[in-house]
């Protein structure tokens, strides 16, 4: 289906069981972090090798059948700005504790929810991402002049299967976990805290206790901004 623009984007840190990393070794107090404050936000993320193009079979002189390989998932993301402890934890760089950023491997284990809206605005559109490792391929830089010229922050992940094995698992066949997900909040069944919970290892919301029955989430999720 067609949608438009980009709500937010939230992301959080797991652990190599799949389970939600908080406080000082994750994004926030909660372990998920909504990049919304003031001058941050993403302008583009874009899903690619979703599918992969079957390759036909034949027999008797006729295409059978079709088989079809295992995806091969990409995330590329541009930021208008993003908050750069939450920049360097997500693409695995550990601090000197003398103000320094170095890359470390292996790189962390990252999850992600994309939040947009159908074209008529009626349907909430969530993708999710339980596992996906992001790099940072280069820091580019150019002169003010009469203009001021910004750099904006361009990412790009690898999305791999679940940690979890008990996340992303097809209801048609229990021994196949897929990398990707989709909701639609018209769908019956839609419930916005069980998508945090599988997405985000585990995560439970702290507003009052509970999410909004609602599809807007930015009073859950601004509590795990900072």
């Amino acid at each position: 289906m067609s949608s438009h623009g980009i709500k937010d984007v939230t992301f959080a840190l797991l652990d190599d069981e799949g389970k939600l990393i908080k406080g000082e070794d994750g994004l926030s107090t909660t372990g998920i972090y909504l990049a919304d404050n003031p001058g941050e936000g993403f302008t583009a993320v874009n899903f690619t090798g979703l599918e992969t193009e079957g390759t036909p079979q034949f027999a008797n002189d006729k295409i059978k059948r079709t088989s079809y390989g295992q995806p091969e998932p990409k995330v590329a993301l541009t930021a208008l700005d993003l908050d750069p402890h939450v920049h360097f934890k997500l693409i695995g760089y550990v601090s000197d504790g003398k103000g320094g950023y170095i890359r470390h491997l292996p790189k962390p284990h990252v999850a992600m929810l994309v939040h947009s809206r159908s074209l008529d605005n009626t349907i909430d559109i969530y993708e999710g991402v339980a596992n996906c490792e992001i790099v940072e391929e280069a820091s580019n830089h150019s002169t003010d002049n009469t203009n001021e010229t910004d750099a904006d922050t361009t990412l790009s992940a690898t999305i791999l299967t679940p940690r979890d094995k008990n996340v992303f698992v097809d209801p048609k066949d229990p021994d196949t976990q897929a990398v990707y997900k989709y909701w639609l909040s018209t769908d019956t069944g839609f419930d916005l805290a069980a998508i945090y919970r599988e997405v985000f290892g585990g995560y439970s919301a702290v507003n009052n206790g509970s999410t909004p029955a609602n599809s807007n989430n930015s009073s859950v999720l601004n509590n795990g901004s900072k």
